[in-house]
């Protein structure tokens, strides 16, 4: 199908694990068991452990660091839930009770990012266009 349409992958992301009556098996990161797709173990405690780590630095107020990592913690879970959607919804539900709390912060932290993110693109487009300096003779 992927030559019919003259596509091809990338041999560094593409990944396929042998198969065997016990094992599962894994094409690009995912775990195909049973014609159901899953996340692999490891990855799934990895999610689990970062949004415990954000709820334990927002319940002692560490506000720097949830701020900062809210959005990452977000994404991973968003990504779990495609795969895992019942077990997400949970998680989902911790990360809103965090969100009421760091709204503001969230909004004055993202306006701050991106004007910094500005400032430095803007600098960097002035050193490459800047004219060359001449010297009087």
């Amino acid at each position: 199908m992927i030559r019919a349409y003259q596509f091809s992958l990338q041999s560094e992301k593409r990944s396929i694990a042998p198969s065997c009556k016990t094992r599962s098996l894994t094409v690009n990161k995912i775990n195909i068991v049973k014609s159901k797709l899953s996340i692999p173990k490891k990855k799934r405690a990895n999610i689990r452990a970062a949004l415990y780590q954000l709820e334990q630095h927002f319940q002692e107020k560490d506000m720097k660091f949830v701020v900062k990592n809210f959005e990452s913690v977000q994404g991973r879970v968003l990504y779990y839930s495609k795969y895992h959607p019942k077990s997400a919804d949970k998680m989902m539900k911790r990360l809103k009770k965090i969100h009421i709390e760091i709204s503001p912060l969230l909004k004055h932290y993202k306006r701050n990012r991106l004007k910094s993110d500005i400032r430095k693109y803007r600098n960097k487009n002035y050193i490459r266009n800047k004219p060359a300096i001449t010297q009087k003779v």
